[in-house]
């Protein structure tokens, strides 16, 4: 990992939103994602449970249906499964206490997913994404060239320029509360 990563990760991991504006962008995000052309023409989404920092993202889980959804469930040190889920309220707290679906999941993003919604530390309207640092986002989008991939944050997720490195991906598109890059 570079110094500059590591420098960006400290200072983005240090940031403590207030819930009260986190909520409000969220809302934001919300409408805004609505009317993305990729989510509208999608027929299966792989999104997140957003949390700390990150997006409330039950409303877009809501927002979604009809659509075949998945969600994430951390299984191993570096690994996650994708499980379709249709109710948020069935998520049980996982690993890090992070709210997860039951049961065990596929090992790798299923083929049927068009768009992708990943979390992130932060992004640049370039599409650069830097992530918690453990790669599990990484080793599953690497796993599902075919998905778009939508980073999505709130307005502190979004800074001038991202280090990356070789195995990094980019982002086909970053939504904010205020903007869309792609």
């Amino acid at each position: 990992m570079s110094d500059e990563k590591a420098a960006l990760r400290s200072a983005q991991r240090g940031r403590s939103p207030d819930p009260v504006q986190r909520a409000r962008q969220s809302d934001r995000l919300r409408a805004r994602l609505r009317s993305l052309d990729l989510l509208v023409r999608a027929n299966a989404v792989a999104l997140f449970v957003g949390v700390g920092h990150e997006p409330q993202m039950r409303g877009v889980f809501e927002d979604l249906a009809p659509r075949r959804r998945w969600l994430p469930k951390v299984v191993g040190p570096h690994a996650l499964a994708w499980c379709e889920v249709t109710d948020w309220a069935a998520l049980q707290p996982g690993r890090f206490s992070i709210p997860e679906p039951a049961g065990e999941g596929a090992p790798t993003l299923p083929q049927e997913i068009d768009v992708v919604l990943v979390p992130g530390l932060a992004f640049d309207a370039g599409g650069g994404r830097l992530g918690w640092g453990r790669g599990y986002y990484d080793r599953a989008l690497a796993q599902a060239p075919g998905a778009r991939r939508v980073g999505v944050c709130l307005e502190w997720g979004l800074v001038e320029a991202v280090p990356t490195e070789a195995h990094d991906l980019a982002m086909h598109a970053v939504v904010t509360p205020h903007a869309v890059y792609s």
